[in-house]
């Protein structure tokens, strides 16, 4: 599949045809019209001598569907089913959210498409337009209009959709009489859609029958939570414990074109819970239950060489103390998080990378400890952490809260993000071993609905203390970087639907009970609405999803392809951590990204340059910035807002390609680079006990190299002290070369000790001299030293 760039948002149009009906999915046809029961059985469809369409016949002629191009669906409902489709139109201006006022008859049209059929699938193109999709057979003919209905869409994966279906057969209550009175058989069949090619399959034949896949937006995030992938796109997923077929299996999607689905056991020996997959696909962690005593598990599986073992087996935590959490950093590695409670010491959290040693085999490396912070900046006294996963997903809490996570694992703005339905935040950072929740935004509300993550952002829903709707947009990587959202008190909120840095949304005025449905844009604080009036087929789904052509930043290089690298090098050019060995770039859709790889782990404390001809990107663990080549590029950098990177098995990061100019610059270079600082002073003292002289002791906060630490001494006289000499300057730049002692140390280092004595004879006015000393510049310089270059 060819993955590109990230897709524009979904704009206009899309909000044109948002409308949340409160009667959600189908519910396989209870509504429809049935035959009347005297008649006795229905013998098929036709006149007799034909034999009758079965559901089964109907779902296995789908075998594709256009959905190519898509960033978004919406699903229409309503149709009758014994009369042609009505139509839905669809009419919107732009007004305040201050004042709401009617929606009348006279509004202007979004534009021409401004119709939407009943029972109808609808993608959003990337220039914003609805399409509707066709379902195709294998021929390339179109099925039946009607006779396959869209009820809800979940997306799978960077690679595919799962499409949940009405199939409707058409059948007469006489089947020798064409002219008898009609009735629709209804059943739910579920097809999982590549993204790309628009290939369809019946999900049931590797996910099981269709009634245990998502017909609604929270079996759909269960669902998520079951699954995982590997750079192949193969899906791994563990179904419920309480499913009746509840083996993990591994669905390869090699032969997916010229093939169905096939789902394989990974083992039967055990249940399956919860459960992490490295990022090579070669390690699965999890805890579950003992198919013969139903006994609790926590296993690692080798899924390269088949085989099972135990985490008490890997780790010396002893098995009194099961693992607390398995989560997936974004390096690719699985980590186990433990609690541990040691008498007379107290509670600690340390944390394990399940990994491979260089002979291939399966280990577990402590790494350290985690701690957990407040994003207010108040102080976690308790430093008291806990964790729980379960059949619903994993989660965390401070001070002693369990809670679950609808949402699971998500990357958003780069981070490592896990949330709750208390509308917790938790950033977690394993390479610096800290969780940090993010009070700041849960003391906002009162109550919380929804949370979404989107790319750059989450979107935390819900009411605020004032009793009023309220939507925040977070994004992780900032934690100060956060924008209120708020409505008309005269609004109540249905729903919405972030679209990248846009809301889609629905609710009820409540002046006079209306439905309004719109677009918010967030420009800073300010929201711009667009409201629209929708009537007659209601929309089931609205859905914005990942393009097909989408590259995440996350960390991982497996959306990237090999040919889009610039420059490369080979191994061992660089010192490890910083041994660079390809770049690679693209540019469209209004952003710049990059990806840049490594020869073994990436220091994180180590930053990178990528230069053009007319700019640079820093990009340092705290942020990104850029700047001009005005001044030979010695202007400050300026950050980049809403820019995104990730350290994880290479560094990925994308950011606006407004910054870079009207056009992409040339590339010349990148980087990598330490910041080392010189010239430092951790602390100067003077010494009492000899009066004819003044004795200063220097400890150095780094190495001094080259620099110069300056100590005035008085308005007249300044002392310059250098690695390998102490000079005394006077108000007019001259030497006064005094007459001192001093006392270097054997090594130029930080803590090293510079004792220094000048005899009060030196001095224009010992008098004069200052009471207390300081360096002019305690903290030194920083001196850039290029580790490995890219060119």
């Amino acid at each position: 599949m060819t993955h590109r760039i990230p897709a524009l948002p979904l704009i206009l149009i899309l909000a044109a045809s948002v409308l949340f009906s409160a009667c959600g999915g189908g519910d396989s046809g209870d509504d429809s019209p049935t035959p009347d029961q005297d008649n006795g059985p229905d013998p098929g469809n036709g006149t007799g001598d034909e034999s009758p369409i079965e559901v089964e016949d109907v779902a296995r002629q789908i075998h594709s569907l256009g959905v190519s191009g898509a960033q978004g669906f919406v699903i229409t409902g309503g149709g009758d089913l014994n009369a042609e489709p009505p139509t839905r139109h669809l009419e919107g201006h732009t007004e305040s959210m201050n004042t709401l006022p009617e929606v009348n008859s006279d509004l202007t049209p979004l534009n021409e498409h401004n119709e939407l059929e009943a029972d109808t699938l609808y993608k959003v193109t990337e220039d914003g337009r609805l399409e509707r999709v066709p379902f195709n057979t294998e021929s390339g003919e179109e099925l039946e209009r009607g006779s396959v209905q869209a009820r809800n869409i979940v997306e799978i994966g960077p690679d595919f959709v799962y499409l949940a279906l009405l199939i409707r057969v058409e059948r007469l209550h006489d089947a020798n009489d064409p002219d008898s009175a009609r009735w629709f058989e209804e059943e739910e069949v579920g097809v999982l859609v590549n993204k790309d090619t628009g290939l369809a399959y019946l999900a049931e034949e590797a996910f099981g029958p269709a009634h245990n896949m998502p017909w609604d937006d929270e079996q759909a995030r269960h669902l998520n939570n079951s699954l995982r992938f590997d750079p192949q796109g193969n899906i791994f997923y563990a179904p419920s414990p309480w499913a009746q077929n509840n083996q993990p299996l591994i669905i390869n999607v090699s032969n997916l074109g010229s093939g169905d689905l096939t789902a394989q056991a990974l083992f039967s020996t055990h249940t399956v819970a919860d459960f992490e997959l490295s990022g090579d696909g070669s390690l699965m962690v999890f805890s579950g239950y003992s198919n013969q005593n139903n006994n609790q598990v926590y296993l690692a599986y080798d899924v390269d060489n088949d085989e099972l073992m135990t985490l008490q087996s890997l780790t010396d935590v002893g098995a009194d103390n099961p693992p607390r959490a398995i989560l997936r950093d974004l390096d690719g590695q699985i980590y186990v998080v433990y609690s541990i409670y040691t008498q007379g010491v107290g509670q600690s959290f340390p944390y394990f990378r399940i990994t491979r040693s260089e002979s291939g085999q399966v280990e577990a490396q402590e790494v350290g400890e985690l701690t957990a912070v407040f994003g207010s900046g108040t102080v976690n006294n308790n430093n008291i952490l806990t964790y729980s996963y379960g059949f619903s997903g994993r989660g965390f809490g401070i001070h002693g809260t369990n809670i679950h996570n609808p949402n699971g694992r998500q990357v958003i703005s780069g981070r490592l993000v896990y949330t709750d339905l208390r509308g917790m935040v938790y950033d977690v950072d394993l390479a610096n071993g800290v969780v940090t929740e993010h009070d700041q935004i849960t003391s906002l509300f009162s109550d919380f609905n929804d949370m979404v993550p989107t790319e750059r952002h989450l979107w935390v829903e819900g009411t605020s203390k004032a009793g009023e709707p309220l939507v925040v947009r977070l994004n992780p990587a900032r934690p100060d970087d956060w924008v209120e959202l708020t409505f008309d008190a005269n609004f109540e909120l249905a729903n919405f639907e972030p679209t990248g840095d846009r809301i889609l949304f629905e609710g009820v005025r409540l002046s006079d009970q209306a439905t309004v449905i719109g677009e918010m844009t967030v420009e800073g604080e300010q929201l711009n609405i667009t409201v629209y009036e929708a009537t007659e087929a209601p929309i089931l789904t609205l859905r914005a999803i990942t393009p097909a052509d989408f590259v995440r930043v996350d960390g991982y290089p497996g959306d990237w392809q090999t040919d889009w690298r610039v420059l490369s090098s080979a191994a061992g050019t660089g010192p490890e951590g910083s041994d660079l060995m390809h770049y690679s770039e693209l540019s469209g859709r209004g952003e710049y990204l990059g990806l840049i790889e490594f020869n073994g782990a990436i220091d994180n404390e180590h930053l990178t340059r990528v230069r053009f001809d007319t700019h640079e990107i820093i990009i340092s663990p705290s942020g990104i910035g850029v700047r001009t080549s005005a001044d030979n590029f010695g202007t400050d950098l300026t950050i980049a807002e809403n820019a995104r990177f990730a350290l994880g098995q290479v560094l990925e990061f994308a950011l606006d390609s407004s910054l870079l100019g009207e056009s992409q610059p040339e590339l010349q270079y990148v980087s990598r680079f330490a910041q080392e600082p010189f010239g430092a002073v951790e602390l100067i003292e003077e010494i009492d006990g000899n009066d004819a002289a003044l004795e200063l002791a220097v400890t150095l906060g780094s190495r001094l190299g080259e620099e110069v630490i300056k100590i005035p001494l008085s308005e007249s006289e300044t002392l310059e002290i250098r690695w390998d000499e102490v000079a005394l300057i006077n108000q007019d730049g001259e030497n006064a070369r005094p007459d001192d002692t001093v006392s270097f140390p054997a090594d130029d280092a930080p803590g090293a000790l510079i004792a220094i004595e000048i005899e009060e004879a030196a001095f224009n006015d010992p008098e004069a001299l200052y009471e207390n000393f300081t360096a002019t510049d305690p903290e030194g310089v920083f001196v850039e030293e290029t580790l490995d270059t890219l060119n």
